[in-house]
């Protein structure tokens, strides 16, 4: 009777290991981080592209290294505007990084 009171807690990660593959060469209009402190959004590049290489994912903006980590240690979640990704990935100090990036073409 109680049975659908209790839900199961949806481990959904979003995109994950392998499938992150299909993010290669997706070019991005910016990628911002969110500061901790003032909860405000920091610009972290322009112009750049979302790369998977040799099972890493980098994001490259404005000619510098954004984002890096093993496809299988991160994660990314589709923006609910459909113009972008955030990427997540949990460090081996357990500190979580995570990093939006917007798309440079709608896929809405």
């Amino acid at each position: 009777m109680f049975a659908k009171f209790l839900k199961k807690k949806n481990d959904n990660k979003g995109i994950t290991g392998k499938e992150l593959i299909k993010l290669h060469n997706t070019p991005i209009k910016y990628a911002s981080k969110r500061n901790d402190e003032t909860y405000k959004e920091e610009i972290l590049g322009r112009e750049g592209t979302i790369n998977v290489i040799d099972n890493e994912i980098f994001v490259v903006c404005s000619g510098k290294y954004i984002f890096k980590s093993d496809i299988y240690e991160a994660y990314a979640s589709s923006l609910m505007s459909g113009n972008g990704y955030v990427l997540r990935r949990m460090g081996k100090d357990n500190k979580k990084t995570e990093v939006t990036v917007f798309l440079a073409e709608y896929l809405g």
